[in-house]
């Protein structure tokens, strides 16, 4: 998808205690649309590939000493993030 280009020539400055006819406008765009709008903010805030460190969980399944089986979460750290 293409996204517009940002103008940062120009730049509007509003105290926010100014009252905003945002949520009125938002209101009137459909759920699309807005996350359409999220993206192009999110990507505008963090750049079109930044890509973010992600939390992972991993669970091994063990068999105890009982005969039962439970799931521990692996805290071992992965093969990429051994140095």
């Amino acid at each position: 998808m293409e996204w517009p280009r940002v103008d940062r020539t120009k730049l509007t400055f509003a105290s926010l205690d100014d009252p905003s006819d945002e949520k009125e406008y938002r209101s009137t765009k459909t759920v699309e649309e807005r996350l359409q709008a999220v993206e192009m903010m999110r990507r505008m805030a963090y750049g079109e590939g930044a890509v973010t460190a992600r939390l992972q969980r991993v669970l091994e399944i063990v068999e105890r000493s009982s005969g039962g089986v439970s799931a521990v979460e692996d805290r071992s750290p992965r093969e990429s993030e051994r140095g």
